[in-house]
């Protein structure tokens, strides 16, 4: 169990801040964070270098004994080429010594970069964190007699982290949910056209198959007399298509700190041509016979 100056992941919560100074003197912004000396082992989150709070020895210490972890952001913001440097500086002026190096966790949303912080001890917090393998109406039903008898005129609100971070994508998700049932629908329409023109081309150009294979022509040369006008036309609308697919997908991205490589297999995926396979078959299959009978 440990506490927090605020749930970790939820949206819209302002955080503490304040100014700090570099070994050159010069000045930035850092997040600060309040967390109980057992924040980093509940979260289980191991130091890059020198240690993190501990219990037995840190407590919400007095102004001239001030002791901090900084994230790698921070380390990197104020000038250190390692976490291993960052170890023992004492920082704006002596204010903060830095005592460890956690890595940079991401409390917040994707479209959040990751900020320079400083954590410290802080014992008069509100946001308090269970680490419990109970399910949660359990966990409620054990936390809420306890917490009637602390704080009779404070409700409890007991949430998942789980349902914070689903909060900061709520829009995201549902914007996904849209367009995806759009596509699904313009993907089957367009789809059945191409089956339809697909099976009406090859009916019509029955003899010119049948008169090639007799001529010769084997399956390769057949499957590219049928799948060259399709080709070409998919080849057209993938060149007025993609590119706009490619700018709507990079402006919506770019509302985001940190994506994952996505390559350019979505949008290779969409000239997928399933529609015309089936009547390029039947073509290579053609009995001349059956054809020429007809």
């Amino acid at each position: 169990m440990a506490v927090s100056g605020k749930p970790i992941g939820a949206p819209g919560i302002m955080k503490g801040s304040t100014g700090v100074k570099t070994a050159g003197g010069a000045s930035f912004v850092v997040k600060l964070q309040e967390v109980s000396a057992n924040f980093f082992t509940v979260f289980k989150v191991a130091p890059l270098a020198g240690r993190l709070f501990d219990p037995a020895i840190d407590t919400a210490p007095p102004e001239s004994t001030r002791v901090t972890v900084a994230n790698m952001a921070a380390v990197r913001a104020l000038g250190f080429a390692s976490a291993q440097e960052a170890i023992g500086k004492r920082i704006d002026g002596g204010y903060w010594t830095i005592i460890g190096v956690a890595p940079d966790v991401r409390d917040q949303s994707l479209r959040e970069p990751i900020q320079p912080t400083l954590y410290r001890v802080d014992e008069g917090l509100f946001a308090l964190t269970v680490r419990s393998a109970l399910a949660q109406p359990e966990l409620h039903a054990l936390v809420e007699p306890l917490w009637a008898r602390q704080f009779p005129d404070h409700p409890l609100e007991l949430r998942s982290a789980r349902s914070y971070y689903a909060e900061n994508y709520a829009d995201d998700l549902r914007l996904t949910r849209l367009l995806g049932a759009a596509s699904v629908i313009a993907i089957a329409i367009a789809a059945f056209g191409i089956y339809v023109l697909a099976a009406f081309n090859v009916q019509r150009r029955g003899r010119e198959i049948v008169l090639r294979k007799l001529h010769g022509a084997g399956r390769a040369a057949i499957a590219g007399l049928v799948g060259r006008e399709f080709g070409m036309l998919a080849g057209l609308d993938a060149a007025v298509g993609l590119p706009l697919a490619a700018l709507a997908t990079e402006r919506y991205l770019s509302g985001f700190a940190e994506r994952a490589p996505m390559g350019l297999w979505p949008l290779a995926g969409a000239l997928a041509l399933a529609a015309t396979a089936r009547h390029t078959l039947a073509a290579m299959r053609l009995s001349p016979a059956a054809a020429l009978r007809d």
